[in-house]
């Protein structure tokens, strides 16, 4: 398979190198095309797709003036290779991040797996998580976060995980998805549990943080939850949820917005 990265990362060494968006594919060995590393010191603003976790890093240890970053995380099962896996490496992510810490202000990361459709397989794929995302709390220029709950908490309800533990203490506006909701729908990887945060849990979640904001987040000034995959069979998020969802947001002082993410 022809990748394309070593048609890409060229672009990098352009002197006055603006706002970038690329899908960059994630190639057998990391190289840059020169004897030295690019230094794009223009280049404020990053849309990153395809890239796994692996390579994020590679590149944003170049982007040392970087305040915006969107990043896709995706998996294919129709894809057989080393770096489009089934293992979503938090720590990974983490230490790829870093790179940026000292001047992130904006960060999102989206999340989306696919099945082979092109053999016929329509149904979502296991995912397992690993690792954790709580270095994020220190990134303190953060002041704008879209993230998935599972990149924060995990697949599987676990009472002993917090929002406070990996939310970056000075974030002002957080929007928290349900990215990767459908995983794993029809347990076709048994090791590894299905979605199991429902309405009642994540609010749970949102209650042990926001009843002490003020000690974790000083700053907040909004919460969105952004949901595409709502299920009122199961009568997930019912009006009942959603008007706990809005007594709380008026007992914490912090407005809270449901927001019913379009399914694509």
């Amino acid at each position: 398979m022809v990748k394309n990265t070593a048609d890409i990362l060229p672009f990098f060494y352009l002197p006055n190198l603006q706002p970038v968006s690329a899908s960059i594919q994630n190639p057998d060995q990391w190289a840059w095309p020169a004897p030295h590393a690019p230094v794009p010191p223009t280049l404020k603003s990053l849309d990153l797709t395809n890239i796994r976790e692996r390579y994020l890093g590679e590149i944003l240890a170049v982007t040392k003036n970087l305040h915006t970053l969107r990043w896709k995380w995706y998996y294919d099962s129709g894809v057989q290779d080393d770096f489009i896996t089934q293992t979503v490496d938090l720590d990974q992510i983490a230490a790829a991040l870093s790179h940026v810490q000292g001047t992130l202000t904006d960060l999102a990361i989206i999340a989306d797996c696919q099945p082979a459709a092109a053999v016929g397989d329509y149904l979502s794929p296991g995912l397992e998580a690993v690792g954790s995302l709580t270095p994020l709390v220190h990134f303190d220029r953060i002041k704008t976060l879209q993230i998935p709950l599972a990149f924060l908490v995990g697949f599987a309800q676990d009472r002993t995980k917090r929002l406070q533990d990996a939310i970056p203490r000075n974030v002002e506006f957080l929007t928290i998805t349900d990215d990767l909701a459908l995983q794993n729908t029809d347990y076709m990887e048994q090791q590894w549990p299905a979605w199991e945060w429902r309405d009642y849990a994540i609010l749970g979640l949102l209650e042990s943080w926001l009843r002490e904001w003020t000690r974790w987040t000083p700053h907040l000034s909004r919460v969105t939850l952004l949901l595409g995959w709502i299920d009122t069979g199961t009568n997930q998020w019912s009006p009942r949820a959603r008007e706990q969802l809005w007594g709380l947001s008026a007992q914490v002082g912090i407005p809270l917005e449901f927001v019913n993410k379009p399914r694509l």
